[in-house]
């Protein structure tokens, strides 16, 4: 989900959800500013898609800490995810110890465990090789699992 928030005057705010980059391009770009009677009036074209979705958290860290993961599995499964709507389709073992090292969560046991668990789970899919290493990359199933039970509810710090 991409959303867009505009200012308007006067503490005024006006947002726009879609579904996809494009069709919240298309929607922005069919509003009627004229008809918003906003004083300074002017457009800012939409070009490019973002390298942070909106309404994504900028950092890592602050996407774990915003989230209702707990246990290293459904953490490595956030972590996917995350990477995933940062424009990184695969990752692998080592790319998920780095990203506990960078939110100084203590890294689990096994790495390769916990992602096989999840790879039998559906949740994650084997890739072929990222840097000559085992590559994983999240499915549909798991990015499903981690909005409705790990975004969802997510306490808002």
């Amino acid at each position: 989900m991409f959303e867009l928030e505009i200012e308007v005057g006067q503490g005024a705010k006006l947002r726009i959800r879609a579904e996809s980059f494009e069709d919240l391009k298309k929607k922005a770009e069919a509003i009627d500013i004229q008809s918003l009677n906003i004083p300074n009036q002017g457009t800012v074209p939409i070009t490019s898609e973002p390298s942070i979705p909106l309404g994504l958290k900028e950092s890592v860290q602050e996407f774990l800490r915003d989230s209702n993961a707990r246990s290293g599995s459904e953490k490595a499964l956030l972590f996917a995810f995350w990477r995933h709507r940062m424009g990184h389709e695969k990752l692998t073992a080592q790319d998920v110890l780095q990203l506990f090292r960078d939110c100084m969560e203590p890294k689990p046991a096994n790495i390769n465990s916990i992602l096989n668990a999840l790879t039998g789970r559906g949740l994650l899919t084997v890739d072929g090789t990222c840097d000559n290493l085992k590559a994983w990359r999240i499915t549909r199933s798991g990015a499903n699992y981690v909005e409705g039970n790990l975004l969802r509810g997510a306490k808002d710090d």
